[in-house]
């Protein structure tokens, strides 16, 4: 039969009315001793949230504002033993029960309690007061009295959380303004270094390149230390498998306390200690499944880092892009360089070889003969000019091999070595400017001893020799001899000088400051060419001197 106590028009009072206590170790509603009966009466007319335990087994009666609170818990509560009810806080509550069963009466203020009212596990807090029940003398039971503060900590730690959001924005808008207009990868490593440092306050913050050499390596170029803390800049071992592993994988490392962390060896944590280091954070950079480079921090005492992870995996990321992005523009800075050197390079030598070609052809013209002989004439020589500038344009440098040189000239009217040909000499590199004129001289004997001289039937004799030795003085000389045998011809030197004779004896003197000598003897031509080696600075200046 249904209680007419206690009285009123309440959820809680209604159903603490309806409820059957008989089977709660409390038993019936109408044994209930009257301090519990005054208790209740009290509560149910409460504005706070209360709730009576009452009993060994702290049996739960409570009004209607602990039942908001309760949430998915109520109404199966109601009756319940509060360790049954709320287990998942009873490793909190149970030594408050112990000593407000002692007699004391404990006030807590924005508590935390872990619990489960809608399912899973949930931080709530709560200002709370446990007062002693007493039935008698003695304590009977517990008045837990408390309002809920869960809003008001959600609240700021979402202010809390937007304004560390604004910071970190702030932080990395400052970063990448620094990063911006550095140009050197030293330059912007310790800057991003210098900002994360300060912004963490940790003892060491720095960025390191790894390179497997093929031990695996870490190159910090720059650094940001606190002051008194030893520096960091070199090239050190990594030595643990395990941090390479996690940092490969792409995953950050976080050590609270470096000296008993199992992922270092004994050796790197006594390294490590003995300038002072004892906690660190590292924020692998991975790319393409490279582990390339690190960003790390590091601190002279236990640190946790976990909240600290996010911004230096964002400091990482910008770091890596502006050293990239550096990287790229002193690419193309010197790309530029270069293509501006090799236009300006282009621009002389088309400029020289046309003041060729003009003096060739100007001398050529002069020689006189028909028009047919001048213009074979002409272009033989301008066959032999653009075989040496093949041959620049297809070396490193812009060098030219002597003996190549000779070879392709003799080559290119069909002598080759054989029993009439001998050439040998060390290896000699010319310029362009050399070579351009060196190869003329070299066509023009070629071209002389095919009409009249040693290549002109089976029994000449053709032998070129040249030696490159340091016996004229400080500088480097090349003697290069052209020596005909077995010419049935009288030794008579030419009336009139052609353009073979003026290029030995006038152009390459003057071109190249060679002393040159060309005889005419019985047998055959003996030209001899000495100069400086190795060649000067090219100079876009004639081939003859103009008068």
């Amino acid at each position: 039969m249904a209680s007419d106590w206690p009285a009123g028009e309440s959820e809680m009072a209604r159903r603490i009315r309806d409820h059957d206590w008989s089977a709660t170790p409390i038993g019936p509603i109408e044994s209930w001793p009257p301090e519990l009966r005054s208790t209740v009466d009290l509560m149910l007319d409460h504005g706070f949230p209360m709730i009576v335990l009452w009993g060994r087994d702290l049996i739960q009666i409570y009004n209607d504002g602990y039942a908001v609170i309760m949430a998915d818990k109520h109404p199966a509560g109601l009756g319940q033993p509060t360790r049954e009810c709320w287990p998942e806080v009873w490793d909190i509550n149970a030594p408050i029960y112990d000593r407000v069963g002692a007699g004391e009466t404990l006030t807590f203020e924005d508590k935390l309690f872990p619990i489960a009212r809608h399912g899973p596990i949930e931080n709530a807090w709560f200002t709370l007061t446990y007062s002693p029940l007493r039935e008698g003398r003695d304590v009977a039971g517990v008045l837990v009295t408390l309002f809920e503060t869960t809003a008001g900590h959600l609240a700021a730690a979402h202010r809390e959380a937007a304004l560390q959001i604004e910071e970190q924005r702030a932080f990395l808008l400052r970063l990448s303004d620094t990063l911006r207009p550095l140009e050197g990868a030293t330059e912007i490593e310790g800057e991003a270094a210098r900002i994360l440092g300060d912004s963490l306050d940790a003892a060491w913050t720095y960025y390191g390149e790894l390179t497997r050499t093929p031990q695996q390596l870490m190159t910090v170029r720059a650094s940001h230390v606190r002051a008194g803390v030893p520096g960091i800049v070199g090239t050190y071992p990594v030595e643990s498998t395990a941090v390479l592993d996690r940092l490969q994988a792409g995953h950050a490392l976080a050590i609270e306390d470096i000296s008993d962390s199992p992922l270092f060896s004994a050796k790197a944590r006594a390294r490590w200690g003995k300038i002072g280091m004892r906690s660190i954070a590292a924020v692998p950079i991975v790319k393409k499944g490279n582990l390339i480079a690190a960003v790390i921090v590091a601190d002279t005492k236990p640190r946790d880092w976990s909240d600290a992870i996010g911004l230096i995996e964002e400091t990482a990321e910008r770091t890596w892009a502006a050293v990239e992005r550096a990287n790229a523009e002193a690419a193309l800075r010197e790309s530029r360089h270069r293509l501006q050197f090799l236009v300006a390079e282009l621009q002389h030598r088309v400029r020289n070889i046309l003041t060729v070609v003009r003096s060739v052809f100007d001398r050529t013209i002069e020689a006189g003969g028909t028009l047919e002989d001048v213009a074979d004439h002409f272009k033989g020589r301008l066959d032999s000019l653009a075989r040496t500038q093949v041959v620049v344009t297809q070396n490193v440098g812009g060098l030219i091999d002597l003996e190549n040189l000779i070879r392709d000239e003799l080559l290119s009217v069909g002598v080759s070595d054989g029993p009439h040909l001998t050439i040998g000499g060390p290896d000699v590199a010319l310029t362009s400017k050399e070579a351009e004129s060196i190869g003329l001289a070299i066509h023009e004997l070629t071209t002389n001893a095919l009409k009249y001289g040693a290549l002109r039937n089976s029994t000449g004799k053709l032998d070129i020799r040249w030696t490159a030795n340091m016996s004229y003085g400080e500088s480097e000389r090349l003697d290069l001899i052209w020596t005909e045998q077995g010419v049935s011809a009288v030794a008579v030197k030419p009336t009139r000088r052609g353009f073979g004779s003026e290029l030995i004896e006038e152009a390459l003197p003057y071109r190249l400051g060679a002393e040159t000598k060309l005889e005419f003897r019985g047998g055959g031509v003996r030209c001899t060419i000495s100069l400086p080696m190795p060649g000067q600075d090219e100079l876009a200046v004639p081939i003859w001197k103009e008068a």
